[in-house]
């Protein structure tokens, strides 16, 4: 990845083209005091996968201050994945790695789509991002949701792994400055995205 991005960057400049970087806000800062994280913070990641997102994005921040380009970097937080959903639907048993306290910061993947187009007209001097809904939710508040939407679904807790931050959530005021439209609460998210799925799910069923 880090080799490729190289290549990738120096074609894009070539091209007199830009990109904006799909980074990971939930494992690039890695463990914080400070919460909500501003882009401001230093990352330390703690696992490969956060490690890799930095390294990429330190080699996108030399070419912007030696070619003076104006590639982006935006820190995603955690996007909502439909396994949990998926399984409160079909009533599965849902595993939970370690207490279920462990806090992130969801967000719907389209207002992530409406703010990379946002940032596609940004001509700004900003360089980082925190794409995010600035709202921190345990997963077993996902849990009691879920149920309260769909009923009940047995929960298996099991050991905690060590490459997990215990809470991530990630300041967006710098990309609100930007886009200027409706960031779901993650309770409206999942509902939005719950009825998604049982109509596809019915859909495929007939």
């Amino acid at each position: 990845d880090f080799l490729q991005t190289i290549k990738l960057c120096k074609m894009i400049i070539d091209q007199k083209s830009n990109m904006i970087f799909l980074s990971s806000g939930g494992t690039v800062y890695g463990v914080q005091e400070d919460q909500p994280i501003k882009e401001t913070a230093l990352p330390v990641p703690i696992n490969h996968y956060g490690s890799v997102k930095l390294c990429i994005e330190n080699v996108i921040r030399t070419f912007n201050t030696q070619r003076h380009t104006k590639m982006r970097i935006a820190r995603i937080s955690n996007p909502f994945v439909d396994a949990a959903i998926k399984k409160s639907i079909c009533k599965e048993t849902l595993e939970i790695w370690g207490d279920g306290e462990n806090i992130r910061d969801y967000i719907y993947i389209e207002d992530v789509c409406k703010m990379l187009e946002a940032l596609v007209d940004y001509d700004g001097k900003e360089e980082v991002f925190n794409l995010s809904s600035n709202e921190g939710i345990s997963q077993n508040m996902v849990v009691d949701i879920l149920k309260k939407i769909d009923g009940e679904f047995d929960v298996v807790y099991k050991a905690a792994r060590s490459v997990d931050v215990r809470k991530i959530v990630l300041d967006n005021s710098k990309i609100k400055q930007i886009y200027k439209g409706e960031i779901r609460t993650f309770e409206t998210g999942v509902k939005e995205y719950y009825n998604y799925l049982t109509k596809k799910i019915n859909t495929d069923k007939k």
